[in-house]
């Protein structure tokens, strides 16, 4: 685990005792990393599961500090996920720029016998020839690192449960692009969609892939198609938005894109995440 004096971090959503019920669960705090370090994502390890989360989240205590700063980093982080009865110990890694994973917390669970939660599993003889050049490439960017410390990354990342996030009332709307595969062209990705609010104007509307500064997406284009479907959102419905963003370099997937609306208020808002 990471010294203390490197890493800060607080965990404020959690079952009590760490005793999670049947059913889904949040888990949720804020991590401020070290100097010199980068956090491009979070993830928990539970029993032979692995649970993506959201990390780069405005985050109250910090709302002051990003206040007048448009692409203040944010440092909230959330998981959303059914544990299984099986579950005895919960870690917490985080995701550098180089894509290694570093533990930084850890508990002993119990989860509520009635959680039983099948197993995800998916067939890695499918892609094996894949991840077997994943692997090598992997290996010519990292000379260093052990082959089965490479090899537990790539099947990990296969097996991942991923997090998305879509627009909460009375924010409506769609990402169109990327898909869960995206289209590059010279090392940057397409996004268009749109983003309604019914009572507010949407001022701004960034996208950003953690370490790359955040990118403004043009947003308020017409689409009448959306005007006839939402009629409610009156002169608020022209809010189609299209744009492009580089990808970090020597980037390992999967992606955490993440796009945040600005109201006329103030207010800002994660409306969509997706890998």
């Amino acid at each position: 685990m990471p010294p203390p004096d490197q890493l800060k971090f607080a965990l404020e959503v959690y079952p009590a005792d760490w005793r999670f019920p049947a059913g889904e669960s949040w888990i949720a705090g804020w991590i401020v990393p070290g100097a010199g370090q980068i956090i491009t994502d979070v993830r928990v390890r539970l029993h032979h599961r692995v649970i993506l989360g959201l990390f780069g989240l405005p985050h109250p205590a910090f709302a002051e500090i990003a206040r007048g700063q448009a692409d203040a980093p944010g440092h909230g982080f959330s998981f959303f996920f059914e544990p299984q009865s099986a579950a005895k110990l919960l870690r917490i890694e985080t995701r550098n720029s180089s894509g290694q994973w570093t533990e930084f917390f850890r508990t002993k669970i119990s989860v509520a016998p009635k959680a039983l939660v099948p197993a995800v599993v998916r067939d890695l003889r499918q892609s094996l020839s894949q991840q077997l050049t994943t692997l090598i490439k992997h290996q010519m960017r990292n000379p260093t690192r052990p082959w089965p410390a490479l090899a537990d990354d790539i099947v990990t990342a296969f097996v991942v449960e991923t997090l998305d996030s879509h627009p909460n009332a009375p924010f409506v709307g769609e990402l169109e692009e990327p898909r869960e595969f995206g289209r590059l062209e010279y090392g940057r990705i397409s996004i268009t969609g749109w983003l309604g609010h019914p009572t507010t104007k949407i001022t701004r509307l960034t996208a950003v892939i953690d370490p790359q500064p955040a990118a403004e997406l043009p947003h308020g284009l017409v689409r009448l198609d959306i005007s006839e479907r939402f009629p409610a959102l009156g002169t608020h419905g022209n809010h189609a938005f299209v744009g492009e963003l580089a990808l970090p370099p020597d980037f390992t997937a999967p992606i955490l894109l993440k796009i945040f609306a600005e109201l006329d208020d103030g207010q800002k808002s994660l409306v969509f995440a997706r890998r």
